[in-house]
């Protein structure tokens, strides 16, 4: 809900349980961006992570899925014909299959923690 401005700068309310309470001031979103050139298993501080897999295949592994609603933005961002997989911890699925692969330059998933075992592609 929108509450009021201060010239450049809005302000929000945010709600709810897993939000903050009282007015809270953005000025945009910066996130944290990791290139990789090798196979890599996302963190918790990890948000989005970009492969350069001009050389190999590459495989990025989600940490284990809890519902915890964190979000990891991940890309290819070589041209090569190799691709990226996306893969869930152990039998964790992303969409209900076990992987997801990208194939192109520039093409990226947002990928959400949503419940115990399972991750949603939302973007």
């Amino acid at each position: 809900m929108f509450s009021g401005n201060d010239l450049h700068t809005e302000y929000i309310q945010l709600t709810g349980a897993r939000a903050y309470t009282g007015d809270q001031k953005f000025a945009g979103v910066k996130r944290a961006v990791a290139e990789k050139s090798a196979d890599y298993t996302a963190t918790v501080t990890d948000e989005v992570l970009m492969f350069d897999a001009t050389l190999a295949v590459r495989v990025c592994t989600l940490p284990a899925a809890t519902g915890s609603g964190r979000e990891f933005v991940i890309g290819k961002s070589d041209s090569s014909v190799n691709t990226v997989t996306i893969d869930g911890a152990g039998a964790e699925t992303i969409n209900g299959v076990a992987t997801k692969v990208l194939n192109v330059q520039y093409e990226v998933y947002s990928i959400v923690d949503y419940a115990s075992g399972k991750w949603v592609i939302v973007g």
